[in-house]
């Protein structure tokens, strides 16, 4: 959780602002080229930072691990059955 520094208070704390969700940026491959300019050359020097297990080293190329945690759909989390 970032401190108070990194992350400005929020007033009033029950508004829907404060509870709203967060947008995290990690690093990938190559992160100055577009898809087609991520050559084996460029990913070799900058790897990006996800990590190939869930051991995070906090290396340069493993700052991070992320896995697939499920999905759920709209309807299913507001109980609509049948629209």
């Amino acid at each position: 959780v970032p401190s108070e520094s990194a992350e400005p208070a929020c007033f009033p704390k029950d508004s829907p602002v404060c509870r709203s969700g967060k947008w995290y940026s990690l690093p990938g491959p190559c992160p100055d080229e577009q898809v087609a300019g991520k050559t084996p050359a460029c990913v070799a020097q900058f790897p990006g930072g996800a990590c190939p297990s869930a051991v995070v080293t906090g290396d340069k190329d493993c700052t991070y691990w992320a896995e697939f945690a499920g999905q759920i759909s709209l309807d299913e989390l507001e109980g609509i059955d049948n629209y």
